[in-house]
């Protein structure tokens, strides 16, 4: 096992920056930050680890057979989420100024619709739903009868999945208190 991470190291690190993946990002179906689907469930809590380390943001990890089949976050302010190369930005007309909906963690339900399409709608009571897209995301969100509700954590599932994953928010259906 130790084999094999220090392996992986060795051929990131023989890449070029660009080829890199960002470590900033959250990528539906693919990673959280540093934390992949499919990796190792050793070097993925490492990975997880070190990112709160650095960051002070953590990566939820949902682990089967000893791989990682889901990894969330509640934290906005440390990653970003790709958007497909075909999403138009969402916007909201305020008085004569058009102005971009942030598609993410703390932004509105409707920028992710309007990114990703339609997803699958599931509710989890007390104004709260999880909303998952066959493109590997799910998006718990908060406030539903409010305007559509904003996104309070984003997690990255398998390609196709239907339901969303039992870590962090989806976890108990309803956010930890600060």
């Amino acid at each position: 096992m130790r084999l094999a991470t220090a392996l992986a190291i060795a051929i990131l690190s023989a890449l070029p920056a660009s080829a890199q993946p960002d470590t900033s990002l959250v990528v539906p179906g693919v990673r959280v930050g540093p934390v992949a689907l499919g990796m190792d469930a050793d070097a993925a809590r490492a990975a997880a680890a070190r990112f709160e380390r650095e960051t002070g943001c953590t990566i939820d990890i949902a682990i089967a057979a000893d791989r990682v089949i889901a990894a969330g976050t509640r934290f906005g302010g440390c990653l970003s989420l790709e958007l497909p190369a075909d999403a138009r930005p969402a916007v909201v007309q305020a008085g004569t100024f058009l102005l971009p909906l942030a598609a993410g963690i703390g932004g509105p339900a409707a920028a992710l619709v309007n990114a990703f399409g339609q997803p699958r709608v599931t509710p989890l009571g007390g104004d709260q739903a999880a909303l998952v897209w066959p493109q590997g995301l799910a998006a718990h969100v908060g406030g539903v009868s409010h305007m559509g509700g904003i996104v309070t954590y984003l997690a990255v599932v398998a390609l196709g999945t239907r339901e969303a994953p039992r870590i962090g928010h989806f976890a108990s259906g309803t956010p930890p208190s600060p």
